[in-house]
C-alpha cells in the first residue's frame, strides 16, 4: 500500500509518533495533534501481525483539510437530513391536525350545542366512513343522540297521552258534580254519585299503572337478573293458576315440547311472570265460556318460544301494530267501561324488551280463514355460557 509521505523519519525520531511505538507493541491507536505548523493532524496506527508476532506497523496520516472537508460534508448532510425531518414532521403535525384534532374539536362543538340547545336538534358531524376510532366515536355520539331524542319524543308524548288520559275521568267527574247539585231525585243523584266513585276508581287505577309504567325501565335496570328454567316456570305458573276463580269456566292447559336440554334464559323471574300473567288475564277475559287457553313452549340452540293461544274473538286486523301501544284499550262489549288503564301490553313489551326478546301477536285462523282466537308470541334468547 502507497500513500503520501508527510515527512520521513527515522524510527528513533518516532518519539513523535508515539502511536507506532505503541503499534509495535501491538496495540492500535489512533490520534488528533497539532503540529508546529498550526495544522491538525489525524494519525492511525495498526500492527500488522502474524501469529501474534509484530512484523511492522501501518501508519496512515491526514491533514484537517482533508478531515474539515469529510466534516463538513457530513454536516451538510446532517442539517439536510435534519431540515427533511422538520418538514416531514411539520406535515405530519398538519395532517393530523386536520384529520383527528379538527374532528375531535367538531365533536366536542357538537356536544356542546346539543347540551346548550333548546329549540332543536343539533347533528353530529359526519364522520362515520371513518374506519378508525374516530369514525366509532362518531357513531356512537350519534346513535346516543338519535336514542335521546327519541327517549325525549316519548316522554312528551307520554306526558300529553297522560294528560289525555287523565282529563276525561276529570271532566266526567266535574260533570257529575254540576249536575248533582241541581237535581232534587235521590235516586238520580245516588246514580250520579255511584258514577263519580268509578271514575275516582278509574282515575286512582290509572295514576297507579302510570306511575307503575313510567318507573319500569328504571326499576329494570336496577334488579338482579339471573339464570331461569323457563319450562319449570311454566309448569309452577301453571300449578298455581289453573285452580284460580278466574279459570272456572275456563280450561288452561300447558304443553312444553320435549327436549334434551332444560331452557335456562337470564332475566328477572318475577317480571316474566308478570308478562305471562298478564297476557292470560286478558285471555280471560276475552275467551268464551268453557273455552281453552293453550301455553305452548318450545326451544332451538339460540331461543325459547312461549306460545299463548286463546279461542276468544281475536283482535282487529288494523289495531295488530297498536295493541302494545300506551293506553291502548280494546275491551269485550260486556264489560264494565274504565276497568283498565290500556297499559297492561304496553309494560309486557318494555319488560320483554329489557329481556333482549321480543313480543308479537297475530290471529289465529281456521281452514276457511275466520278467525279462531289471538295468538301471542313470546321469544328470548337462551342464557349463554358467560352470563352470570
Amino acid at each position: 500500500m502507497r500513500g503520501p509521505i508527510i515527512e520521513p523519519h527515522k524510527l528513533h525520531a518516532s518519539s513523535y509518533f508515539p502511536e507506532v511505538i505503541s503499534a509495535l507493541q501491538g496495540t492500535s491507536i489512533k490520534t488528533v495533534k497539532l503540529r508546529e505548523t498550526g495544522e491538525s493532524l489525524l494519525t492511525v496506527a495498526v500492527p500488522i501481525q502474524k501469529y501474534k508476532r509484530v512484523l511492522g506497523v501501518l501508519f496512515l496520516s491526514m491533514k484537517d483539510e482533508k478531515v474539515n472537508a469529510a466534516f463538513s460534508s457530513y454536516q451538510k448532510e446532517l442539517i439536510t437530513a435534519v431540515i427533511i425531518a422538520l418538514i416531514i414532521t411539520s406535515a405530519l403535525s398538519l395532517y393530523l391536525s386536520r384529520s383527528i384534532t379538527k374532528p375531535i374539536l367538531s365533536l366536542a362543538s357538537a356536544a356542546e350545542r346539543i347540551k346548550n340547545d333548546r329549540s332543536g336538534r343539533s347533528e353530529i358531524p359526519e364522520a362515520s366512513k371513518r374506519d378508525d376510532e374516530l369514525g366509532d366515536l362518531s357513531k356512537a355520539l350519534t346513535e346516543m343522540t338519535n336514542n335521546l331524542w327519541q327517549r325525549f319524543d316519548a316522554i312528551e308524548k307520554f306526558a300529553a297521552d297522560v294528560a289525555h288520559e287523565i282529563k276525561n275521568p276529570l271532566t266526567s267527574i266535574k260533570s257529575a258534580v254540576e249536575t248533582a247539585t241541581k237535581i232534587r231525585d235521590s235516586d238520580k243523584r245516588d246514580q250520579l254519585l255511584a258514577l263519580i266513585l268509578d271514575d275516582v276508581n278509574r282515575l286512582d287505577r290509572l295514576i297507579t299503572d302510570i306511575s307503575d309504567s313510567s318507573r319500569l325501565d328504571a326499576e329494570l335496570s336496577r334488579e338482579t337478573f339471573e339464570a331461569i328454567d323457563i319450562k319449570s316456570l311454566l309448569l309452577a305458573f301453571h300449578e298455581l293458576r289453573k285452580f284460580q276463580k278466574r279459570f272456572e269456566q275456563k280450561l288452561l292447559t300447558i304443553n312444553i315440547m320435549k327436549d334434551e336440554k332444560q331452557p335456562l334464559i337470564f332475566g328477572h323471574e318475577g317480571r316474566i311472570v308478570q308478562v305471562i300473567d298478564n297476557i292470560v288475564d286478558n285471555a280471560v277475559t276475552f275467551a268464551p265460556m268453557n273455552s281453552k287457553i293453550d301455553i305452548t313452549l318450545c326451544a332451538n340452540t339460540t331461543n325459547v318460544k312461549i306460545t299463548i293461544d286463546d279461542e276468544g274473538p281475536g283482535i282487529p286486523n288494523n289495531k295488530l301494530d297498536a295493541i302494545f301501544e300506551r293506553f291502548y284499550s280494546e275491551r269485550p262489549p260486556a264489560e264494565k267501561f274504565g276497568l283498565h288503564s290500556g297499559l297492561g301490553l304496553s309494560i309486557c313489551k318494555q319488560i320483554i324488551e329489557a329481556h333482549n326478546g321480543k313480543i308479537s301477536v297475530e290471529n289465529r285462523t281456521d281452514y276457511q280463514n275466520d278467525i279462531t282466537g289471538a295468538r301471542f308470541v313470546i321469544t328470548l334468547p337462551i342464557m349463554n355460557k358467560g352470563e352470570v
